[in-house]
Protein backbone atom coordinates (compact mmCIF):
# COMPACT_ATOMS: atom_id res chain seq x y z
CA UNK A 1 0.00 0.00 0.00
CA UNK A 2 1.50 3.39 -0.58
CA UNK A 3 0.93 6.83 -1.68
CA UNK A 4 1.65 8.70 -5.22
CA UNK A 5 1.38 12.34 -5.49
CA UNK A 6 0.58 14.52 -9.01
CA UNK A 7 0.03 18.51 -8.99
CA UNK A 8 -1.98 20.20 -12.03
CA UNK A 9 -2.76 24.02 -12.28
CA UNK A 10 -6.36 23.93 -13.23
CA UNK A 11 -8.83 26.10 -12.80
CA UNK A 12 -11.26 23.71 -11.82
CA UNK A 13 -11.64 20.56 -9.41
CA UNK A 14 -8.70 18.08 -8.55
CA UNK A 15 -6.02 17.55 -5.94
CA UNK A 16 -3.01 16.37 -3.85
CA UNK A 17 -0.62 17.43 -1.60
CA UNK A 18 1.28 18.22 1.95
CA UNK A 19 2.77 20.37 4.09
CA UNK A 20 6.24 22.72 5.03
CA UNK A 21 7.76 23.44 7.86
CA UNK A 22 5.73 26.65 9.36
CA UNK A 23 8.08 27.97 12.85
CA UNK A 24 9.57 26.34 15.56
CA UNK A 25 6.83 27.78 18.07
CA UNK A 26 4.04 25.55 16.84
CA UNK A 27 6.01 21.89 17.62
CA UNK A 28 3.27 20.96 20.16
CA UNK A 29 1.60 17.78 19.01
CA UNK A 30 -2.05 18.46 18.24
CA UNK A 31 -4.42 15.65 18.96
CA UNK A 32 -7.75 13.72 17.61
CA UNK A 33 -9.70 11.35 18.92
CA UNK A 34 -10.29 7.76 16.88
CA UNK A 35 -12.09 4.93 17.44
CA UNK A 36 -11.70 1.64 15.39
CA UNK A 37 -15.00 -0.79 15.14
CA UNK A 38 -17.54 -2.82 13.50
CA UNK A 39 -19.96 -1.80 11.00
CA UNK A 40 -20.94 -2.76 7.37
CA UNK A 41 -21.27 -1.23 4.32
CA UNK A 42 -24.35 -1.35 1.38
CA UNK A 43 -22.94 -1.60 -2.17
CA UNK A 44 -24.32 -0.58 -5.04
CA UNK A 45 -26.15 -4.07 -5.79
CA UNK A 46 -27.81 -3.72 -2.52
CA UNK A 47 -25.45 -6.66 -0.62
CA UNK A 48 -24.00 -5.79 2.46
CA UNK A 49 -20.45 -6.50 3.44
CA UNK A 50 -19.52 -6.46 7.28
CA UNK A 51 -16.39 -3.89 7.46
CA UNK A 52 -13.96 -2.45 10.43
CA UNK A 53 -13.32 1.04 10.08
CA UNK A 54 -12.30 4.16 11.78
CA UNK A 55 -14.81 6.93 12.84
CA UNK A 56 -14.18 10.32 14.58
CA UNK A 57 -15.31 10.52 17.68
CA UNK A 58 -18.00 13.01 18.68
CA UNK A 59 -16.05 14.98 20.88
CA UNK A 60 -12.65 16.30 19.86
CA UNK A 61 -10.06 18.05 22.20
CA UNK A 62 -10.37 21.84 22.50
CA UNK A 63 -7.90 23.91 21.11
CA UNK A 64 -6.34 21.26 18.47
CA UNK A 65 -5.70 22.70 15.51
CA UNK A 66 -5.69 18.80 14.19
CA UNK A 67 -8.59 17.78 12.27
CA UNK A 68 -10.86 14.42 11.95
CA UNK A 69 -13.50 13.66 9.36
CA UNK A 70 -14.82 11.37 6.98
CA UNK A 71 -13.34 11.04 3.35
CA UNK A 72 -17.48 10.32 2.29
CA UNK A 73 -19.43 12.85 3.99
CA UNK A 74 -22.61 11.57 3.22
CA UNK A 75 -21.60 7.80 4.51
CA UNK A 76 -24.22 6.21 6.85
CA UNK A 77 -22.12 3.62 7.74
CA UNK A 78 -18.25 3.04 7.11
CA UNK A 79 -15.67 5.52 5.34
CA UNK A 80 -12.30 5.74 5.27
CA UNK A 81 -10.98 9.22 7.75
CA UNK A 82 -9.05 11.71 6.88
CA UNK A 83 -6.81 13.65 9.54
CA UNK A 84 -5.45 16.94 8.67
CA UNK A 85 -2.44 18.37 11.33
CA UNK A 86 -0.56 22.04 10.06
CA UNK A 87 3.00 21.23 9.41
CA UNK A 88 5.57 21.87 11.95
CA UNK A 89 3.29 20.24 14.54
CA UNK A 90 3.30 17.14 16.47
CA UNK A 91 -0.08 14.28 15.72
CA UNK A 92 -1.42 12.70 18.84
CA UNK A 93 -4.42 9.89 18.09
CA UNK A 94 -5.78 8.75 20.80
CA UNK A 95 -6.98 5.59 19.92
CA UNK A 96 -10.34 3.56 21.66
CA UNK A 97 -10.27 0.03 20.41
CA UNK A 98 -13.98 -1.42 19.84
CA UNK A 99 -13.49 -4.34 18.27
CA UNK A 100 -15.21 -6.99 19.78
CA UNK A 101 -17.07 -9.37 18.49
CA UNK A 102 -19.07 -12.31 20.66
CA UNK A 103 -16.54 -11.91 23.47
CA UNK A 104 -13.90 -11.95 21.47
CA UNK A 105 -11.84 -8.98 21.80
CA UNK A 106 -9.29 -7.76 19.04
CA UNK A 107 -6.30 -5.90 19.41
CA UNK A 108 -5.48 -3.25 16.77
CA UNK A 109 -2.28 -0.45 16.44
CA UNK A 110 -1.82 2.32 14.17
CA UNK A 111 0.47 2.87 11.60
CA UNK A 112 1.35 6.20 9.43
CA UNK A 113 3.31 4.51 6.33
CA UNK A 114 6.60 6.83 5.53
CA UNK A 115 6.05 7.92 8.68
CA UNK A 116 7.88 7.33 11.89
CA UNK A 117 5.81 7.32 15.53
CA UNK A 118 2.98 5.32 17.20
CA UNK A 119 5.25 3.06 18.38
CA UNK A 120 6.64 1.83 15.22
CA UNK A 121 9.80 0.71 15.41
CA UNK A 122 10.15 0.31 19.28
CA UNK A 123 7.32 -1.64 20.69
CA UNK A 124 6.05 -4.20 18.29
CA UNK A 125 3.66 -7.12 19.55
CA UNK A 126 4.99 -10.81 18.61
CA UNK A 127 3.20 -14.43 19.40
CA UNK A 128 4.65 -17.96 19.19
CA UNK A 129 5.16 -19.39 16.03
CA UNK A 130 2.60 -22.41 15.40
CA UNK A 131 3.40 -25.97 15.67
CA UNK A 132 5.02 -27.77 12.78
CA UNK A 133 4.01 -31.38 12.56
CA UNK A 134 6.50 -33.77 11.79
CA UNK A 135 6.13 -34.89 7.86
CA UNK A 136 7.28 -39.11 7.57
CA UNK A 137 7.34 -40.03 3.93
CA UNK A 138 4.03 -40.61 2.39
CA UNK A 139 4.75 -43.35 -0.62
CA UNK A 140 2.04 -46.31 -0.21
CA UNK A 141 4.55 -48.85 0.99
CA UNK A 142 6.20 -49.99 4.35
CA UNK A 143 6.57 -46.20 5.74
CA UNK A 144 9.70 -46.67 6.81
CA UNK A 145 11.84 -43.54 5.11
CA UNK A 146 13.29 -40.36 6.84
CA UNK A 147 11.11 -38.19 8.64
CA UNK A 148 11.12 -34.51 8.52
CA UNK A 149 11.15 -32.56 11.35
CA UNK A 150 10.81 -28.85 11.21
CA UNK A 151 13.48 -26.41 12.84
CA UNK A 152 12.14 -24.55 16.09
CA UNK A 153 10.33 -21.11 14.63
CA UNK A 154 10.77 -17.77 15.48
CA UNK A 155 8.26 -15.98 16.88
CA UNK A 156 5.42 -14.51 14.43
CA UNK A 157 4.90 -10.54 14.64
CA UNK A 158 1.26 -9.40 15.43
CA UNK A 159 1.49 -5.80 15.66
CA UNK A 160 4.36 -3.70 14.15
CA UNK A 161 3.48 -0.66 16.32
CA UNK A 162 2.01 -0.47 19.90
CA UNK A 163 -1.14 -2.51 20.13
CA UNK A 164 -4.04 -0.89 21.40
CA UNK A 165 -6.29 -3.73 23.17
CA UNK A 166 -10.00 -3.14 23.84
CA UNK A 167 -11.17 -1.07 26.78
CA UNK A 168 -7.79 0.73 27.36
CA UNK A 169 -7.68 3.73 24.74
CA UNK A 170 -4.03 4.41 23.72
CA UNK A 171 -2.87 8.20 22.78
CA UNK A 172 -0.13 7.21 20.15
CA UNK A 173 1.83 10.36 18.97
CA UNK A 174 4.12 11.29 16.03
CA UNK A 175 6.62 13.84 16.49
CA UNK A 176 6.76 16.54 13.63
CA UNK A 177 6.10 14.26 10.99
CA UNK A 178 7.19 15.16 7.63
CA UNK A 179 4.86 17.15 5.40
CA UNK A 180 2.97 15.20 2.93
CA UNK A 181 0.03 12.89 2.13
CA UNK A 182 0.04 9.26 3.72
CA UNK A 183 -1.85 6.28 4.08
CA UNK A 184 -2.95 5.61 8.21
CA UNK A 185 -3.93 1.91 8.58
CA UNK A 186 -3.76 -0.93 11.20
CA UNK A 187 -0.43 -2.44 11.92
CA UNK A 188 -2.02 -5.77 13.47
CA UNK A 189 -2.12 -8.15 11.09
CA UNK A 190 -2.21 -5.77 8.16
CA UNK A 191 -3.15 -8.25 5.56
CA UNK A 192 -6.58 -8.51 7.55
CA UNK A 193 -7.08 -5.57 9.55
CA UNK A 194 -6.47 -3.75 6.01
CA UNK A 195 -8.80 -4.92 3.99
CA UNK A 196 -11.59 -5.54 6.52
CA UNK A 197 -11.77 -1.31 6.42
CA UNK A 198 -8.45 0.04 8.83
CA UNK A 199 -7.35 2.79 6.53
CA UNK A 200 -7.66 6.23 6.00
CA UNK A 201 -5.41 9.29 4.98
CA UNK A 202 -3.16 11.58 7.23
CA UNK A 203 -2.40 15.20 5.50
CA UNK A 204 0.27 17.00 7.00
CA UNK A 205 -0.18 20.58 5.42
CA UNK A 206 0.47 23.95 5.65
CA UNK A 207 -2.97 24.39 4.15
CA UNK A 208 -4.38 27.87 2.77
CA UNK A 209 -6.24 30.41 4.36
CA UNK A 210 -9.11 33.71 3.26
CA UNK A 211 -10.10 36.26 5.10
CA UNK A 212 -13.64 37.56 5.83
CA UNK A 213 -13.75 40.21 2.95
CA UNK A 214 -15.46 39.83 -0.13
CA UNK A 215 -14.52 38.83 -2.69
CA UNK A 216 -11.77 37.21 0.01
CA UNK A 217 -7.99 37.53 0.25
CA UNK A 218 -6.64 34.70 -0.30
CA UNK A 219 -2.99 32.89 1.46
CA UNK A 220 -2.03 29.73 -0.93
CA UNK A 221 -0.97 26.90 1.03
CA UNK A 222 2.54 25.60 0.90
CA UNK A 223 2.97 21.58 0.34
CA UNK A 224 6.39 21.83 -0.06
CA UNK A 225 9.40 24.63 0.06
CA UNK A 226 8.43 26.53 -3.28
CA UNK A 227 5.37 24.47 -3.76
CA UNK A 228 1.98 26.38 -3.14
CA UNK A 229 -1.45 25.25 -4.23
CA UNK A 230 -4.99 27.06 -3.24
CA UNK A 231 -7.07 24.20 -3.20
CA UNK A 232 -6.55 20.54 -2.83
CA UNK A 233 -8.78 16.83 -3.22
CA UNK A 234 -7.72 13.36 -1.35
CA UNK A 235 -8.42 10.75 -3.04
CA UNK A 236 -7.98 6.95 -1.31
CA UNK A 237 -8.11 4.65 -3.76
CA UNK A 238 -9.42 0.68 -2.34
CA UNK A 239 -11.01 -2.67 -2.80
CA UNK A 240 -13.55 -4.93 -1.06
CA UNK A 241 -13.45 -9.19 -1.31
CA UNK A 242 -16.83 -9.46 0.51
CA UNK A 243 -15.71 -13.10 0.60
CA UNK A 244 -12.84 -12.44 2.63
CA UNK A 245 -14.71 -10.01 4.70
CA UNK A 246 -17.77 -12.25 5.42
CA UNK A 247 -15.19 -15.23 6.84
CA UNK A 248 -13.77 -12.95 9.02
CA UNK A 249 -16.69 -11.64 10.34
CA UNK A 250 -17.41 -15.66 10.78
CA UNK A 251 -14.74 -16.53 13.10
CA UNK A 252 -14.51 -13.17 15.19
CA UNK A 253 -18.00 -14.08 15.56
CA UNK A 254 -17.13 -17.83 16.69
CA UNK A 255 -16.69 -18.85 20.43
CA UNK A 256 -13.16 -20.08 20.87
CA UNK A 257 -11.62 -17.84 17.92
CA UNK A 258 -8.06 -17.42 18.54
CA UNK A 259 -6.33 -14.65 17.47
CA UNK A 260 -2.88 -15.85 16.70
CA UNK A 261 -4.14 -19.26 15.40
CA UNK A 262 -3.61 -20.11 11.64
CA UNK A 263 -5.75 -21.74 9.49
CA UNK A 264 -3.41 -25.04 8.90
CA UNK A 265 -5.89 -27.95 7.49
CA UNK A 266 -4.15 -30.20 9.08
CA UNK A 267 -5.05 -34.08 9.24
CA UNK A 268 -6.77 -34.47 12.73
CA UNK A 269 -5.11 -36.68 14.90
CA UNK A 270 -6.38 -40.17 15.35
CA UNK A 271 -6.06 -43.70 16.43
CA UNK A 272 -4.29 -46.79 13.87
CA UNK A 273 -7.79 -48.70 13.03
CA UNK A 274 -6.14 -51.50 11.04
CA UNK A 275 -3.19 -53.57 10.44
CA UNK A 276 -2.60 -55.11 6.87
CA UNK A 277 -0.22 -58.12 7.26
CA UNK A 278 1.63 -58.07 3.74
CA UNK A 279 4.54 -60.44 4.32
CA UNK A 280 3.83 -63.36 6.53
CA UNK A 281 7.32 -64.22 6.75
CA UNK A 282 8.61 -67.74 7.83
CA UNK A 283 10.28 -70.14 10.88
CA UNK A 284 7.91 -68.67 13.28
CA UNK A 285 7.32 -71.36 16.69
CA UNK A 286 5.79 -68.83 18.66
CA UNK A 287 4.00 -65.47 18.87
CA UNK A 288 6.21 -63.05 17.28
CA UNK A 289 6.12 -59.12 19.16
CA UNK A 290 4.82 -56.23 17.33
CA UNK A 291 5.93 -52.67 17.44
CA UNK A 292 3.68 -49.58 16.23
CA UNK A 293 5.98 -46.39 16.59
CA UNK A 294 4.64 -44.03 18.89
CA UNK A 295 2.88 -40.66 17.37
CA UNK A 296 4.43 -37.09 18.00
CA UNK A 297 3.02 -35.08 20.91
CA UNK A 298 1.21 -32.80 21.26
CA UNK A 299 -0.10 -32.24 17.88
CA UNK A 300 -3.07 -29.31 18.05
CA UNK A 301 -4.26 -29.98 21.74
CA UNK A 302 -4.52 -34.17 20.90
CA UNK A 303 -2.94 -36.06 24.08
CA UNK A 304 -1.26 -39.06 21.81
CA UNK A 305 -1.05 -42.60 23.15
CA UNK A 306 0.86 -45.57 21.31
CA UNK A 307 -0.90 -47.95 19.29
CA UNK A 308 -0.21 -51.46 20.26
CA UNK A 309 -0.77 -54.93 18.56
CA UNK A 310 -0.15 -58.89 18.94
CA UNK A 311 0.80 -61.55 16.54
CA UNK A 312 -0.93 -65.10 15.30
CA UNK A 313 1.08 -67.43 14.12
CA UNK A 314 0.80 -70.92 12.93
CA UNK A 315 3.02 -73.41 14.49
CA UNK A 316 2.36 -75.80 11.34
CA UNK A 317 3.45 -73.36 8.60
CA UNK A 318 5.47 -71.02 10.79
CA UNK A 319 4.34 -68.24 9.82
CA UNK A 320 2.20 -64.91 11.11
CA UNK A 321 -1.39 -65.49 10.26
CA UNK A 322 -2.68 -62.29 11.47
CA UNK A 323 -2.64 -59.22 13.83
CA UNK A 324 -4.60 -58.06 16.59
CA UNK A 325 -5.20 -54.56 17.28
CA UNK A 326 -5.16 -54.45 21.24
CA UNK A 327 -4.62 -50.66 21.42
CA UNK A 328 -5.26 -48.04 18.54
CA UNK A 329 -4.05 -45.23 20.29
CA UNK A 330 -4.26 -41.73 19.52
CA UNK A 331 -3.05 -38.43 18.19
CA UNK A 332 -1.62 -40.51 14.33
CA UNK A 333 -1.77 -38.02 11.49
CA UNK A 334 0.06 -40.37 9.13
CA UNK A 335 0.63 -44.19 9.03
CA UNK A 336 3.27 -44.91 11.45
CA UNK A 337 6.04 -47.70 11.39
CA UNK A 338 5.03 -51.45 12.18
CA UNK A 339 7.23 -53.45 13.43
CA UNK A 340 7.48 -57.29 13.53
CA UNK A 341 10.32 -59.55 15.13
CA UNK A 342 11.80 -61.92 12.64
CA UNK A 343 10.88 -61.53 8.69
CA UNK A 344 7.26 -60.98 8.56
CA UNK A 345 5.90 -57.14 7.13
CA UNK A 346 3.02 -55.14 7.97
CA UNK A 347 1.24 -51.71 7.47
CA UNK A 348 -0.54 -49.85 9.58
CA UNK A 349 -3.87 -47.69 8.03
CA UNK A 350 -5.54 -44.36 9.87
CA UNK A 351 -8.86 -43.62 9.24
CA UNK A 352 -8.67 -39.51 9.23
CA UNK A 353 -10.63 -39.26 6.46
CA UNK A 354 -11.74 -35.56 5.60
CA UNK A 355 -11.75 -35.22 9.33
CA UNK A 356 -9.45 -31.94 9.50
CA UNK A 357 -8.30 -29.32 11.88
CA UNK A 358 -8.82 -26.11 9.73
CA UNK A 359 -6.82 -24.04 12.89
CA UNK A 360 -3.71 -24.36 14.78
CA UNK A 361 -3.94 -24.92 18.44
CA UNK A 362 -7.10 -26.50 18.48
CA UNK A 363 -8.97 -23.29 17.90
CA UNK A 364 -12.78 -23.30 16.79
CA UNK A 365 -12.21 -20.42 14.45
CA UNK A 366 -9.19 -18.37 12.99
CA UNK A 367 -8.83 -15.90 10.37
CA UNK A 368 -9.12 -17.10 6.68
CA UNK A 369 -6.06 -17.33 4.75
CA UNK A 370 -5.90 -14.04 2.59
CA UNK A 371 -3.78 -15.88 -0.29
CA UNK A 372 -7.29 -16.56 -1.76
CA UNK A 373 -8.23 -12.45 -1.72
CA UNK A 374 -9.89 -11.67 -4.48
CA UNK A 375 -11.47 -7.85 -4.24
CA UNK A 376 -14.60 -7.09 -6.29
CA UNK A 377 -15.62 -4.04 -5.63
CA UNK A 378 -13.08 -0.96 -6.34
CA UNK A 379 -13.52 2.19 -4.08
CA UNK A 380 -12.61 6.03 -4.33
CA UNK A 381 -13.35 7.59 -0.89
CA UNK A 382 -15.25 4.40 0.12
CA UNK A 383 -17.58 4.60 -2.63
CA UNK A 384 -18.10 2.04 -5.21
CA UNK A 385 -19.41 3.42 -8.65
CA UNK A 386 -23.06 3.32 -9.17
CA UNK A 387 -24.07 3.40 -12.24
CA UNK A 388 -27.53 4.14 -11.37
CA UNK A 389 -26.36 7.37 -9.05
CA UNK A 390 -22.92 8.88 -10.93
CA UNK A 391 -23.60 12.05 -8.37
CA UNK A 392 -21.75 9.76 -6.08
CA UNK A 393 -18.76 9.42 -8.03
CA UNK A 394 -18.36 13.12 -8.04
CA UNK A 395 -15.51 14.61 -5.78
CA UNK A 396 -15.31 18.29 -4.39
CA UNK A 397 -12.29 20.02 -3.54
CA UNK A 398 -11.36 21.61 -0.60
CA UNK A 399 -10.81 25.40 -0.19
CA UNK A 400 -10.94 27.75 2.14
CA UNK A 401 -14.10 29.09 3.24
CA UNK A 402 -15.93 31.70 0.91
CA UNK A 403 -13.62 30.76 -1.62
CA UNK A 404 -15.82 30.18 -4.72
CA UNK A 405 -15.14 29.30 -7.78
CA UNK A 406 -11.76 27.60 -7.31
CA UNK A 407 -8.80 28.77 -8.70
CA UNK A 408 -5.09 28.89 -9.55
CA UNK A 409 -3.30 25.65 -8.26
CA UNK A 410 -5.42 22.56 -7.34
CA UNK A 411 -3.65 19.50 -6.03
CA UNK A 412 -5.15 15.93 -5.71
CA UNK A 413 -3.57 13.88 -3.31
CA UNK A 414 -3.74 10.12 -4.21
CA UNK A 415 -3.64 7.09 -2.21
CA UNK A 416 -3.68 3.84 -2.56
CA UNK A 417 -5.08 1.33 0.26
CA UNK A 418 -5.66 -1.42 -1.47
CA UNK A 419 -3.63 -4.87 -1.89
CA UNK A 420 -3.72 -4.46 -5.75
CA UNK A 421 -2.13 -1.93 -7.87
CA UNK A 422 -4.48 0.97 -8.80
CA UNK A 423 -3.51 3.50 -11.71
CA UNK A 424 -5.31 6.72 -11.41
CA UNK A 425 -5.64 8.74 -14.53
CA UNK A 426 -6.77 12.33 -14.89
CA UNK A 427 -8.18 13.89 -17.73
CA UNK A 428 -8.95 17.19 -18.61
Amino acid sequence: MQSHFGKMNLKTVFCITLALLLGAGTALAQQVNLTAGGTSLTLPDGSSVPMWGYSCDATQPAGSTATCAKLNPTATGWSPVIITVPTGTGLTIQLTNSLTFAGNNIPTSLTIVGQLGGGLGGSATAVPSPQHISQPSSWPATNSGPQFNPPPQLPRVQSFSTEVVVGTPASLTWTAPRPGTYLLESGTHPSIQGPMGLYGIVVVTAAPTADASTPPNEAPGTAYPGVTYNADLALLLSEIDPAQNRAVNTAVNTPGFKEAAIYAMNLKAGPVVSLNLYNPGSGYGAAPTVSIAAPPCVINTTTCVQATAMADVDPASGQVTGLTLTNGGNGYSSDPAVTITGNAKAQASLALGNAMDACSDGAAACYPPVVNYSPLYYLVNGQAFDKTNGQNSLFTVSAPAGVNPVSGNVLVRLVNAGLRMHVPSIVG
